[in-house]
Order: structure tokens, then C-alpha cells, then sequence
């Protein structure tokens, strides 16, 4: 179930019958310590064993559940490097032509077995050896004069819809089961169901005791997916009631509101920045810019906390927000922080906002790893503080905050947050993300939040085209990059999916050499490759998260100043970047990345006035993932991008790493489950004005 609500007391797996210290420690091996982390770890499938198979139904390496007689049974010894061997004739009708060979090896304890049985069912997955069928190490179990009896129907392996588990050595599929099974009779009963006895009766919900029955061992697979829909409906409520609670213990109102006289004169006209600060970015806000800024400004000054999330496209100016309501908690005698999860754009932030914010007597402090205390004092007394995850750190000086601005959201997660606000209680957040994501997943992600979307655009920047290359198309790529160095005295990217490529083995790991490492994939072996090949004589320079942070702002330095044009890295060029001058972008192996990581990449070009380009380089793509890729050729708009991306990855089907701090769910998909979701929405009653994104009820029952 959802951890972010499990407390203490929880039983123990030892209370189970039947386990001991040993199944224990297999249990707790796969992640299973106590009843409720059981009964909700669901089957990874079903298998429906409930109709045997007739022989013309056979098909190859397909799974088939049998029924026949016993025509022979051989016992052959090992000999000569052969492993010791039993078979089972298994004859599926009167027809001597009709039969199946079961195979076991090294199991001559089930000789005498076999010898006394007559009739037996037996589960497993079919090969076609020559002309005849079998099955090697079948689930079976012993048939009575040939016929299904009342015990055997009550089976838990066969005759039925049977679940599969995950395992670990040691743990077979017949002994979690009868484990579960166990469990389910124990203490399914006794689990108090954290959804309200009106909440179920409204929507004709089963127990929470008979869905988790429904979901191990079903009747049928409807019956299946109306009890895991139940349980997802749970999961989903009782993580929005836990972030709804989170909030009901913050007060929205601080203080007394600014008096008139205080408020700043650009704040209180139509205005959102001085005039002073224009003049030094050289251009005027969007609308979409202005909006924000007023909106969220005018509740700061009036000290109306709030919680926000500001979800932008990739380019479309969070900056000049945040730069907004930096300004306007600083203008009104209080405090803005700025916080961001690299060093790197922890450092940028820092000396833009010390550029433009000192010339108007506003201080801009830096707090970050490695500082002692006499400079966090130093740096804490300034008007603006701009820093890393170090801000959260207890030392760290965030007296008289009025607001604090969370770049890149989408690297932190909600215990980070929560985290940040105790540390600045009172303050209103501000978090701001470039990663667009379908509406119904940032209920799940922020329902701690209000979500403000600016989909506008600056007209100053020229854009980015991109282009699909398939294997040896990449010199196309290689050729543009070069030209736009050599002719133009632009900058590019070149971009691996990881460090030391696939199959190559990183720091303590053992090279498996059944893998054959794709060269293309690291950046070492592609920097080797592109120094003596279609980059020869280009000054280049590698960039990976191996190097230390002062290592990274070293490369950064230098590539920024031009000494060295092309940059060669990992996804660490993913977020923070902004030189105008670079407007190459090449991405190999693309299909390895996801579509949201791959739109924030070739955001990093076409900052500036020249038109940036954007390679992405599929070396072993098949057709469905050139079709995937081929979405970002077709759209530069990341909200489309990211609802056409989960169209295409369907339900359950959620890629990519898990963000740090993220929820973690055992049933609820956000993706699979949006109709569940607003259904909880709705239930909860939190539903706010331009919030969230209304979607119909699931189909399927709870």
C-alpha cells in the first residue's frame, strides 16, 4: 500500500502460520516484512488453469494446462555426462497418438511416485521437439479415476485462476501461494479499511477483505480487475487524504498585509519587474509571464500563503518569474529563497540574480556544500538566498522567509518539500517544473499543491527543428555539428544514455559475457570513436555524474567560454544549461531515453537568436520505438508530447528511473488509473477552480 501512510505496530510475516525464521528472511528478501506489505504485493499475472487442454489446442512454447493417464513412466541414470532423467508418458485421450512427454531431471524420488499414479493434471509451457510435445518440470498434482473431485477444485495451483508471483531463490510459486492464502485467512478480516463505510456504499464498492481475496485468487479475470480497481481506489484515497491533512495543519494566513505605502510602485501598478531590471534583460515578460507574477504578487504582498506549482514548457521563462517574486518578498522587508538541485544551476541562478538584483540595493547570498558556519551566517543575512539542497539543512538561516522558489521540480519529491516548509514556516513555495506531464499525473505528484500552468512562450528565441536519423544516418548529424562549429562559431551537445555503455561494466561490477556492449551508448567509448572519426581536430570535452560538482562547473566554464565548442555527456546536460551560442544537439541511442527527458535535452539549444537543431540518432530502434520518436519530430509543444507519450506507453507500462521521493504505490498506476483517480477527487470534494483536469469514472467497477 501507499508507504507515506503505514505507521508503527505493523504485524510481522512470523505471525503467518507456518513462518518460520527462514521464509521469513525469503519474504523480507523481495521486500515483504510485515501482513499488509503480503496481501497487497499483488500477482505480477493471472494463469487461467481452469479448463484442460485438447490436443489439437497444443501451440508451441505456449503454456498449457493437461489432463490424461499415465502410459509410461522411464527412469534413465546419468551416464556419460547426461544428467539423470524421469518421463512421464501422459496420454490426453483413448488415442494412443495423443499424448505428451513430462520431463524432470535429477528427481528420481518422484519414481516410485508416478509408478502408483493413474490419471494426474499437470501445468507448463509446451515445446515442439521433432514431431512430438513436452513439458519440462509441469505443476502437477493427482487426478482421482480420471476426474476432477470437490477437493481438487478447491485447489490453489490448479483447476483455477491461479496468481504468479515475483520470487527470490528459495521461494517457489506453490509455497507463496499457500502462503497467501494463509495470510488472506488470517488477518484479511482484521485490516481496518481506511475508506468510509459511505464512500463505499455511493459507489457499490465489494470489502476491502473481499477485494484483496478477489485480487490473489479470483473467480474470473473480471472479477480480477474489479478488485484490483478497489484496491487502487484505496491507494489513491489514502494518499490525496494524506496530503489534504498535510495542508489542513498549515495556516493560509500569516499576517497583517502590507500597508499601501510599502508595497513597491512597480508592484502596485500594472508593472512586474523595475524598470531598472528590464533594462538589463532586454526584454519585455509575456503575458503569460505577467499573469504569473501579478497573480501570485499581489497574494505575497497581501501575505495570502500559498502553495504553488508553476508548470511551464521547456524555454518559456520560469526565470523571470521567480526573478518577479523574488524581488517582491524582498521589496516588502522580507526574505526570497531560490533553491535548485545542482550546484550548476544553483550557481547560475546566483550570479544572474546578483547581477541584476545589487544595482538595486537588493543582497543575493549563495548557501551551499561545504561552507562553514561563519559563512552560512554571512551569506543568511542577505535579502535573496539562492543555494542547493543544502538550504535544508538545519544550519542554514531562513529566518523571516516570505517565499521560497523550488527550481526543477521534478527532482524533488513531496518528503522534500515538506521538508523545506518546516524549515521555513510560514512561507509561501513556489515550485517550478519544465517537465510537462499529463494533468491527471500531477494530481498525484503535487495534489499537495495548486498547480498554475503558463504554456506561453518567449517571441525572442528562434526555436528548435528536429530530425529522426536511423544507424548510418548519424554522419548527417556529425556533419551539421561540425559545420556549425567550424563556419559558424556556434557550440553543440552530443548525448549518451550512460557512462560506460551498455554491457561494459561500471566500478565493482563483473562484465556478463553473454551482453555485447553497444560502443555508442557511453560516452567514453563514443568520445573515442568521434576524437578519430567525424569530430577529428574539434576541441570536445566530456562532462558525467562520476565528476565532482567543481569538477562540472570546470567543464561548463570552459565550454561556455568557447575554449572547447562541443560537449559530450549524460543526461547532466539535462537541466540548467543556457548558452545561447549552442545549437546543436545530438542524442544517441535516442530510443533509450524517455520523451520527456528527450524534449528537456533539445531544450538546452536554440536559447539564442540563431535556430537551433536538434539530432536524434535510433541505432536500435525497431518500428514502435522510431513511431515514439518520431512524435518529438512532429511537436515541440511538451504538454502534447507528454499525453501522446502516455497514449503510446499504455497503461502500467510507466518508463523511466523513479523520481527521488516520489510516492510509491503497490496497486494505484497514476498513468493506468486516471478515471480512479478523479473519482477520489471528486469523493474528497478537493476539487479546486482551474486545478485539475476532469476526466469520467472508470469503467470498470470497485
Amino acid at each position: 500500500m501507499f508507504r507515506g501512510h503505514r505507521g508503527p505496530g505493523r504485524l510481522g510475516v512470523r505471525q503467518i502460520e507456518g513462518v518460520g525464521v527462514e521464509r521469513a528472511r525469503l519474504l523480507e528478501r523481495i521486500g515483504i516484512s510485515a501482513i499488509d506489505d503480503l496481501l497487497w504485493r499483488l500477482p505480477r499475472r493471472l494463469e487461467d488453469r481452469r479448463r484442460p487442454a485438447r490436443f489439437d489446442e497444443l501451440r508451441d512454447r505456449s503454456p498449457a494446462f493437461l489432463q490424461g493417464r499415465v502410459l509410461r513412466v522411464t527412469h534413465t541414470p546419468s551416464m556419460r555426462g547426461r544428467p539423470e532423467q524421469l518421463t512421464v508418458l501422459l496420454g490426453l485421450s483413448s488415442l494412443n497418438d495423443e499424448y505428451v512427454t513430462l520431463r524432470w531431471f535429477q528427481a528420481p524420488y518422484l519414481v516410485p511416485v508416478f509408478s502408483e499414479i493413474g490419471w494426474l493434471v499437470c501445468y507448463g509451457r509446451l515445446r515442439l521437439r521433432g514431431m512430438q510435445w513436452e513439458i519440462q518440470h509441469p505443476e502437477w498434482e493427482p487426478l482421482e479415476a480420471g476426474e476432477e473431485t470437490a477437493d481438487q477444485r478447491d485447489s490453489l495451483h490448479l483447476w483455477r485462476i491461479v496468481p504468479i508471483y515475483g520470487l527470490t531463490e528459495g521461494l517457489t510459486q506453490r509455497r507463496m501461494r499457500m502462503i497467501v492464502r494463509r495470510c488472506l485467512d488470517q488477518f484479511a478480516a482484521r485490516l481496518p479499511d481506511p475508506v468510509p463505510v459511505e464512500l463505499q456504499r455511493r459507489h457499490g464498492m465489494r470489502s476491502l477483505a473481499a477485494a484483496l481475496e478477489g485480487a490473489h485468487f479470483p473467480k474470473d479475470l473480471s472479477d480480477a480487475e474489479a478488485c484490483r480497481n478497489r484496491l487502487a481506489f484505496t491507494e489513491a484515497y489514502m494518499f490525496l487524504t494524506y496530503l489534504r491533512r498535510l495542508r489542513a495543519q498549515e495556516d493560509p494566513w500569516k499576517g497583517s498585509a502590507i500597508t499601501q505605502a510599502a508595497i513597491p510602485e512597480w508592484l502596485n501598478g500594472e508593472g512586474v519587474l523595475p524598470r531598472e531590471v528590464l533594462d538589463r534583460l532586454g526584454f519585455e515578460p509575456h503575458a503569460g509571464q505577467r499573469r504569473v507574477i501579478q497573480d501570485l504578487g499581489r497574494r505575497l504582498v497581501a501575505r495570502r500563503r500559498f502553495r504553488c506549482l508553476l508548470q511551464a514548457d521547456v524555454g518559456a521563462g520560469k526565470t523571470v518569474v521567480a526573478l518577479g517574486l523574488l524581488l517582491a518578498a524582498a521589496a516588502c522587508q522580507g526574505r526570497g529563497v531560490l533553491m535548485a538541485p545542482t550546484v550548476l544551476l544553483a550557481r547560475q541562478h546566483f550570479e544572474r540574480l546578483s547581477a541584476l538584483c545589487h544595482p538595486l540595493g537588493f543582497s543575493v547570498g549563495w548557501i551551499g556544500g561545504g561552507q562553514n558556519q561563519r559563512e552560512r551566517e554571512a551569506h543568511g543575512k542577505a535579502d535573496i538566498l539562492v543555494g542547493t539542497h543544502a538550504l535544508m539543512d538545519h544550519s542554514a538561516p531562513l529566518q523571516r522567509t516570505e517565499l521560497v522558489v523550488i527550481d526543477e521540480q521534478h527532482r524533488f519529491g513531496v518528503r522534500q518539500r515538506q521538508a523545506l516548509y518546516k524549515r521555513a514556516p510560514g512561507a509561501s513555495i513556489l515550485v517550478m517544473s519544465a517537465t510537462p506531464i499529463p494533468r491527471t499525473l500531477a494530481q498525484v505528484q503535487y495534489a499537495d499543491l495548486d498547480i498554475v500552468v503558463m504554456q506561453e512562450r518567449p517571441g525572442r528565441r528562434a526555436g528548435v527543428r528536429t530530425q529522426l536519423l536511423v544507424g548510418a544516418q548519424a554522419r548527417t548529424a556529425y556533419q551539421a555539428l561540425r559545420t556549425a562549429v567550424e563556419e559558424r562559431g556556434e557550440r553543440g551537445y552530443v548525448v549518451f544514455p550512460s557512462i560506460d555503455g551498455l554491457g561494459r561494466p561500471g566500478i565493482g561490477e563483473v562484465q556478463d559475457p553473454r551482453v555485447r556492449p553497444l560502443a555508442w551508448s557511453g560516452v567514453f567509448d563514443g568520445a573515442a570513436r568521434l576524437e578519430h572519426g567525424w569530430l577529428r581536430g574539434l576541441p570536445l570535452t566530456i562532462v558525467h555524474g562520476r565528476m565532482s560538482e567543481a569538477e562540472k562547473a570546470s567543464v561548463m566554464e570552459t565550454f561556455q567560454a568557447g575554449a572547447r565548442p562541443v560537449l559530450l555527456g549524460t543526461t547532466v546536460v539535462e537541466v540548467g544549461l543556457d548558452v545561447p551560442e549552442a545549437t546543436v544537439m545530438v542524442i544517441e541511442h535516442a530510443e533509450r531515453f524517455g520523451l520527456a527527458t528527450l524534449h528537456q535535452l533539445r531544450g538546452r539549444v536554440g536559447r539564442g537568436s540563431a535556430p537551433g537543431t536538434c539530432f536524434l540518432i535510433a541505432r536500435g530502434a525497431d518500428a514502435e520505438e522510431q513511431a515514439r520518436l518520431q512524435v518529438l519530430v512532429e511537436s515541440e509543444d511538451g504538454f502534447e508530447i507528454a499525453e501522446r507519450d502516455l497514449s503510446l506507453r499504455g497503461p502500467g507500462e510507466v518508463g523511466g528511473e523513479r523520481q527521488s521521493g516520489a510516492p510509491e504505490f503497490a496497486v494505484f498506476d497514476p498513468f493506468r488509473d486516471r478515471g480512479i483517480l478523479n473519482l477520489v477527487v471528486r469523493s474528497l470534494g478537493v476539487v479546486r477552480k482551474g486545478t485539475f483536469l476532469q476526466v469520467s469514472p472508470p469503467g470498470n467497477g470497485c
